[in-house]
């Protein structure tokens, strides 16, 4: 939808958001830049990119981890556990992250990391999960999470964190398209830029909480697509 409004503030541009659609889904290869494998003319990954970015890295990753014999990956893992044991030692996680941006250097485009660090950012998830160890390690550097949490703990979002954890992703991935739809039509305002900007928040705000309160969160369905939903029993 952004692509298609920005098209339309040209005011000779006509056609309609089904007749454009087929042109956004017009892709061809493009291997060169990975793991952005696919390009258009009016395709765009848009602020969701890292989805792209992720999908990518677990399509190809995952028959590579077939060919890992299990015993070696143990055995690797558990050097990882027993580097990880002394306090604060598993922040040492992120002198990779950091080689890498000094080496391949920051991207603007993707969030500031450049796109490799990312694929460690995924690898590390992997690993984190697959023993409680790691775990217990993070729960020893937690001083530093809470140091980092005491301002929002401080406003009381206890209980709003609750509503909102889960909804993370949905609201990630419904603002834009909203914040899109709201300016393309306020910005045409004869009013103070600081007006504008305040109305396009605030609507923006409203709209994206009021959609994912309504369409998202309320069914199963639209819970599970949005990557909320959860096993009955669990």
């Amino acid at each position: 939808m952004p692509q298609w409004l920005r098209l339309r503030a040209d005011p000779g541009y006509h056609e309609s958001y089904l007749e454009f659609l087929p042109k956004f889904f017009s892709v061809r290869p493009d291997p060169g830049d990975f793991p952005f494998v696919v390009e258009g003319t009016y395709f765009e990954t848009g602020h969701l990119w890292f989805v792209v970015l992720l999908l990518t890295f677990s399509l190809v990753l995952a028959p590579l981890a077939r060919w890992v014999p299990r015993g070696r990956a143990l055995r690797r893992r558990e050097r990882l556990v027993a580097l990880s044991q002394p306090r604060g030692a598993i922040l040492l996680l992120g002198l990779p992250i950091a080689a890498i941006c000094a080496l391949a250097r920051l991207e603007e485009a993707f969030g500031g990391w450049d796109r490799w660090a990312y694929l460690a950012f995924f690898l590390y998830g992997f690993l984190l999960v697959t023993d409680p160890r790691f775990r217990a390690a993070m729960r020893r550097t937690r001083w530093i999470a809470a140091v980092a949490g005491a301002v929002p703990m401080l406003v009381g979002v206890n209980r709003l964190s609750a509503y909102l954890a889960p909804a993370v992703l949905p609201l990630y991935i419904l603002h834009q398209p909203i914040v899109v739809a709201v300016a393309f039509h306020v910005a045409g305002w004869q009013a103070a830029i600081l007006v504008e900007y305040v109305v396009i928040v605030a609507l923006s705000l409203g709209l994206t909480v009021a959609v994912y309160d309504v369409l998202v969160r309320r069914t199963r369905v639209t819970r599970f697509l949005f990557g909320m939903w959860e096993p009955t029993g669990r």
